[in-house]
């Protein structure tokens, strides 16, 4: 007797009824039935003796329906979005885009997360797209955080998601050939909030400019040493939380002198006397007009 295929077992295993997907979810069985009906969310497979039968994929968008509803977003759009494998339909405005971010996060749907970060920042450009979405729905993540409507897990899943859509758009952008003097970015001591740095490369990318990425935590000492190897056109410090005086910065002030522009940005800055980014537009045009101060040649 030919034993059974393992596959095809398990795949029998998976079929599931209108009852226990209900039992499953949470939700009664003419809610499953009423999806069906309105959204052609029904199941797509048959048991041994023909009866309709939810397999595994039937489940999982079952599932991701199910979570976004939760999360407060409207059936159809959660249907939308489980038959699609996006967590929302989102149009131009900013406002729906973080209600998007937000229920995705809530939903953990972290697939989804990154698709909407990577689709506004195809269709706007990475610098509105940051600046008039991204950074405020991000802005919203932490009030619900504050409010204790999203967790930690929460948090950080959104900010990977967002990690990962940055890092995949500058990757595909990766200048080859540079006719300017380096751009050097960093974060401060201490600062591990390097997703504006992120947004930063990728902006810079997008007007020809390559940089030299040191990333988060770069202790002062290695920012100054390195700026005296490449004597940069531009040197741009990120920090957001820790605040730093004048004096934090004397290494790098020196090493910078007159042939590099020093540009700091974030709040996490208490000086008067040097160059401050108020955004990212501000931080794109200081690079550049470092870049037109500080030519190869000079």
């Amino acid at each position: 007797m030919t034993p059974p295929d393992p596959s095809t077992a398990q795949r029998q295993e998976i079929l599931l009824s209108v009852g226990e997907v209900a039992a499953r979810l949470g939700v009664p069985a003419s809610t499953l039935r009423t999806w069906e009906r309105r959204y052609e969310l029904g199941p797509t497979a048959r048991s041994g003796g023909g009866h309709r039968r939810y397999d595994a994929t039937d489940v999982e968008r079952l599932e991701r329906m199910n979570l976004l509803i939760s999360s407060g977003l409207g059936p159809a759009a959660a249907a939308r979005a489980a038959l699609s494998g996006d967590p929302v339909e989102v149009d131009g405005d900013a406002a729906d885009f973080g209600d998007a971010i937000v229920a995705a996060t809530r939903a953990y749907d972290a697939e989804g997360l990154r698709t909407l970060f990577t689709r506004k920042l195809e269709d706007l450009g990475t610098l509105h797209a940051w600046s008039d979405h991204i950074a405020p729905s991000m802005r919203r993540i932490g009030d619900e955080w504050y409010q204790g409507n999203i967790g930690v897990d929460g948090e950080h899943l959104v900010s990977d998601a967002l990690h990962t859509a940055l890092r995949a758009r500058f990757a595909a952008r990766r200048l080859r050939h540079q006719d300017h003097r380096p751009v050097l970015l960093a974060c401060a001591e201490d600062e591990h909030h390097v997703l504006p740095l992120l947004a930063l490369q990728c902006a810079l990318a997008e007007e020809g400019v390559g940089c030299h990425m040191l990333g988060q935590r770069t202790p002062f000492s290695a920012i100054s040493a390195m700026t005296l190897r490449l004597r940069p056109a531009a040197v741009f410090l990120w920090a957001s939380i820790v605040h730093f005086d004048v004096g934090a910065l004397s290494s790098v002030v020196d090493a910078a002198g007159d042939e590099s522009e020093l540009i700091l940005g974030g709040p996490g800055w208490s000086v008067d006397n040097l160059q401050v980014a108020t955004d990212l537009a501000d931080a794109v045009a200081a690079v550049k007009n470092a870049i037109a101060l500080h030519p190869v040649d000079a």
